[in-house]
């Protein structure tokens, strides 16, 4: 049975070798700075979050996810699942309070409630035509597609990790392995 149900993804937590690359992809990609520091960068979508990407400084790896819950109690309420870290408050942009736990593979996962809103960053309506072209460019084969023209986003909608160790090798695929025709 669930400790507490989240409400929905807050971001994805990684690390770089260097901030400078991360923040031109995740900006081709789409997103925006909110806040850069020497070790830490913020990356958010037009939604009123603070943020959705938050890229550490450091060798290359996934760090883990951060959800919302809906109130304090529901953090309170987690804070007292074993394995979980108590509640703390947070120091990065947004503030509010979050409890910290570790998934079965060890990865991080942050449970946040209390973040302060930002203002909303109002997309170009354009968007949905400039997606579709590129979707379309990408279908019928194109290997060259500019980043660029790609509408902001608005908030992360879904995070998959991907664990090679439990897939049998044969549904793992191959980079030489030929593409669809």
């Amino acid at each position: 049975m669930p400790v507490v149900k989240v409400t929905d993804l807050a971001f994805g937590r990684l690390r770089s070798p260097s901030l400078d690359q991360a923040e031109e992809f995740l900006t081709h990609f789409g997103l925006v700075r909110t806040e850069r520091t020497r070790d830490r960068l913020y990356m958010r979508g037009t939604d009123p979050t603070p943020h959705v990407h938050i890229t550490h400084l450091g060798p290359s790896k996934f760090l883990g996810l951060g959800f919302y819950v809906e109130s304090e109690d529901d953090l309170a309420r987690l804070a007292k699942a074993p394995g979980a870290r108590g509640i703390e408050h947070i120091d990065e942009p947004g503030g509010g309070k979050r409890v910290r736990l570790a998934d079965p593979h060890g990865y991080d996962i942050e449970v946040i409630h209390g973040q302060r809103a930002t203002a909303v960053i109002q997309a170009v309506l354009r968007a949905f035509a400039r997606i579709t072209i590129v979707l379309t460019l990408i279908w019928i084969g194109q290997s060259t597609v500019r980043l660029t023209r790609l509408a902001r986003r608005k908030r992360l909608g879904r995070a998959i990790r991907f664990e090679p160790e439990a897939m049998p090798c044969s549904a793992i695929p191959s980079a030489s392995a030929p593409g669809p025709a």
